[in-house]
């Protein structure tokens, strides 16, 4: 470890949470262009009810944005919470990419499932043929993935990934420096872009 110990690094908190409400209002407002459409078609007591729940609408995309850039702070900050991401990155993967990998262990394990939990099933020659022409598309289908991982060793790169990420002590400073600077003055309210082609007009 270093021994000269590191600067530590201030968070603005009160200029990221204004900076929320701020981008969140914009992305509010951006979406209320269409109340006059709203009020011609619907009615005036339409568009009246929707003002009514600009506030919440503000406030929910403000914090969602505030939730956002808080995990990319914790992440930059803390390599625990690199591991967590990294965690909950792989369980995603495995719910959602595993039953279209393993599709013929899936089909093989559900219909093992459903013959033992059912009372009325009987193997009969049908099921057993079907039983026996998944068992050797799975074996088939084993084969090939493992063939398909010893040469280009996907699950090994994945995993040499993940831990670069997460040793990455240096690079999640300088990112968390570069948000710091980002987040150093809030936003305005009206973008620059907008402000200068106004003043040109």
């Amino acid at each position: 470890m270093n021994p000269k110990k590191e600067e530590a690094l201030s968070i603005p908190w009160w200029n990221i949470i204004r900076g929320s409400l701020v981008m969140s209002t914009r992305m509010t407002f951006l979406g209320s262009l269409g109340i006059f459409s709203l009020a011609m078609t619907e009615g005036l007591e339409a568009a009246g009810l929707y003002l009514l729940y600009v506030p919440a609408i503000i406030a929910f995309f403000g914090s969602l944005i505030l939730l956002c850039i808080s995990v990319v702070i914790c992440t930059n900050s803390f390599q625990w919470a690199r591991r967590v991401v990294c965690l909950l990155a792989y369980v995603f993967a495995v719910i959602v990419l595993g039953p279209m990998i393993l599709m013929p262990h899936f089909v093989l394990g559900m219909l093992l499932f459903v013959a033992a939990t059912n009372d009325t099933w009987t193997w009969g020659g049908s099921q057993i043929a079907i039983f026996v022409v998944f068992s050797l598309v799975a074996l088939y289908w084993s084969r090939g993935l493992y063939r398909f991982e010893k040469r280009n060793r996907w699950l090994g790169a994945i995993w040499d990934f993940a831990n670069k990420y997460i040793n990455n002590t240096k690079g999640a400073r300088k990112n968390l420096k570069k948000l710091i600077d980002d987040f150093s003055e809030p936003p305005p309210f009206i973008p620059e872009a907008v402000k200068k082609r106004f003043r040109r007009s």
